[in-house]
């Protein structure tokens, strides 16, 4: 991910077994189905986000030191 990963929230998709990232993928080599299956996969994770509260979506802040304290038993 780029260095805006502590900004804003991310997705990475790959596929290990066919295709990696290049200037070389297009239609041609990227099956319709797989192009599809993706932006759904998107989509649905967009429409996920939409539902929530944007407070759900804000970073904490920063331990002091840099390293975060560990969950209290029964927090998620």
């Amino acid at each position: 991910m780029s260095g805006l990963w502590p900004y804003v929230a991310g997705v990475q998709a790959s596929d290990y077994n066919v295709f990696f990232h290049s200037d070389h993928e297009g239609p041609e080599t990227v099956p319709w189905t797989g192009l599809q299956a993706i932006t759904r996969a998107y989509a649905k994770i967009i429409d996920g986000v939409n539902t929530l509260d944007l407070s759900d979506l804000v970073r904490p802040a920063e331990p002091p030191n840099g390293v975060p304290a560990p969950l209290a038993s029964g927090s998620k």
